[in-house]
């Protein structure tokens, strides 16, 4: 983990993503200054961890969204995180409608700072999959609701969909190898 971290940062990296808490605290004793992501989500407990290591949730449910919002208000700090959709993975993320409710009601995401959105392609490795532009066309409505937060839909498969699919950032995990 160590010689990649350090490649892919002296190569111009500064996002990262990884899968767990744990990732991530491993990883922030490589790279004190990255942007830590952790796809995983907030799960009950985490939060003074997420904080100390200096990383990002990626909020998958209301329930993560409030607890982050709640920690935040505790300490009287806006800290960031990502909030990611299910577009059509059916694994993580809220559903396409708390778009509406999320962007409906500013007060409920106040006290924190949301650096983005994201969503996960199902079948990107399939180029041809119906799904693809399915979940590029609902990702692009929830994207309207959030027009001044960075947004990401492409893995390291959907980056190989084309410039549609890469939004302002992409994913590229497998890939590197």
């Amino acid at each position: 983990v160590e010689n990649i971290a350090y490649c892919l940062w002296r190569e111009g990296c500064r996002d990262f993503f990884v899968a767990t808490l744990d990732e991530g605290l491993e990883l922030r004793s490589i790279l004190r200054k990255a942007n830590i992501y952790v796809l995983d989500g907030l799960l009950e407990g985490q939060d003074k961890a997420f904080d100390k290591g200096n990383l990002v949730p990626v909020l998958n449910d209301i329930g993560q969204i409030e607890a982050w919002c709640r920690y935040c208000r505790i300490l009287k700090t806006a800290l960031p995180c990502v909030v990611q959709f299910d577009t059509g993975m059916n694994r993580l993320g809220l559903a396409p409608l708390e778009a509406e409710r999320l962007s409906g009601s500013p007060e409920f995401l106040s006290g924190i700072t949301v650096r983005g959105i994201m969503s996960h392609l199902a079948c990107g490795a399939d180029p041809g999959h119906p799904l693809n532009e399915r979940q590029r066309a609902s990702f692009n409505r929830i994207r309207a609701k959030f027009p001044d937060i960075s947004a990401s839909l492409a893995n390291s498969a959907g980056v190989y969909l084309g410039q549609p699919f890469h939004f302002d950032m992409v994913r590229v995990g497998i890939a590197l190898y």
